[in-house]
């Protein structure tokens, strides 16, 4: 986005206003699934909050001095802390089951704005590139770096910790051993098109061989969240997919009698469900290495249908909570 004199507003590069737009998307679609007596309480106080918190930020990089901006962070960190305390209120009420990850979101959103309201109040708004300023008292606009923008070298570029190393598949013998001694971390795609049907593939491969499941894959080593879900996404449906853009329906264990290695091997998976909206035009070449056909099905269909493993139908509570069954 371009100013007047032609200069780039920098509230659009700013993380904590990009993480805050996030929020408010995902405050929307939380609050869908509230009490219809709620739309004039916690529904409409949830979404003002959460509105304002983009506001204040973006109104306030856009003022003439520091102290102006300094004195928006502060409204918006405000509204910050009432998102975070109405969904608590939501939760303990049975609104709402799982708000882990709006929850991390908001943690994320709280540190970048505390970073920036330090520099502010420290009047040193100065980051490391060149050692030249960030902040130009007669523009009222930013310079091109600072640790709080998205460039590639920024730390509050991405949602998740620094990693130690490349993420890596394990070997064969130590994929084995893994699955024989431990639990394997797992990210399901629980993909509804515009019918709100499941797109389910049917299983090539133990454990649950034969048996119609969604999508999904283990996450690996030195793998952040982020890039495991765009990885998966691409692997098992074509689609390079960010973990923002879907929703997560809540935490599953999947136990098997068998494994990838045999019947002499169970398997413990602990699932990550997560749902995300795709239309057919989206969804093309669907791979065939885990999965040799594919079908779309109606959420009552699937909850029938016995040739649907168990284990794609745990989380249809949840689903039906925001999506309405198709006939």
């Amino acid at each position: 986005m371009k100013s007047e004199g032609g200069g780039v507003r920098k509230h659009y590069e700013l993380r904590a206003w990009q993480n805050a737009m996030l929020l408010v998307e995902q405050v929307y679609l939380v609050t869908k699934i509230f009490p219809s007596e709620e739309k004039f309480g916690l529904t409409n106080q949830l979404r003002r909050a959460a509105v304002s918190i983009p506001s204040n930020i973006a109104e306030g990089a856009a003022r003439g001095s520091d102290a102006d901006f300094l004195r928006f962070l502060y409204i918006a960190r405000g509204s910050l802390s009432e998102v975070e305390t109405q969904l608590l209120i939501s939760k303990n009420l049975n609104f709402v089951i799982e708000i882990q990850e709006i929850q991390n979101l908001i943690e994320q959103t709280f540190a970048q704005l505390g970073g920036l309201i330090k520099h502010l109040q420290n009047k040193k708004m100065t980051y490391v590139k060149e050692n030249a300023p960030t902040y130009n008292e007669n523009t009222s606009r930013f310079t091109e770096d600072a640790s709080l923008f998205t460039e590639a070298s920024s730390p509050l570029m991405d949602d998740a910790s620094p990693l130690t190393g490349t993420p890596s598949p394990l070997t064969e013998k130590d994929f084995q051993h893994l699955v024989k001694n431990a639990p394997l971390f797992a990210i399901d795609l629980v993909v509804l098109n515009d019918h709100n049907q499941i797109l389910l593939g049917q299983r090539k491969n133990a454990p649950a061989k034969g048996y119609w499941f969604v999508p999904g894959g283990r996450v690996f080593k030195n793998e952040s969240l982020e890039q495991a879900f765009k990885r998966i996404s691409k692997t098992e449906l074509n689609v390079e997919i960010e973990r923002h853009q879907a929703w997560l329906l809540g935490l599953y264990d999947h136990f098997y009698q068998d494994s990838v290695f045999g019947e002499d091997i169970d398997t413990h998976y602990i699932n990550a469900t997560h749902w995300v909206k795709l239309n057919a035009t989206q969804i093309q070449n669907l791979p065939t290495e885990q999965h040799q056909s594919y079908s779309w099905q109606n959420l009552n269909e699937i909850e029938q249908d016995k040739t649907v493993h168990k284990y794609s139908k745990v989380f249809l509570p949840a689903l039906k909570r925001i999506q309405p069954s198709s006939e």
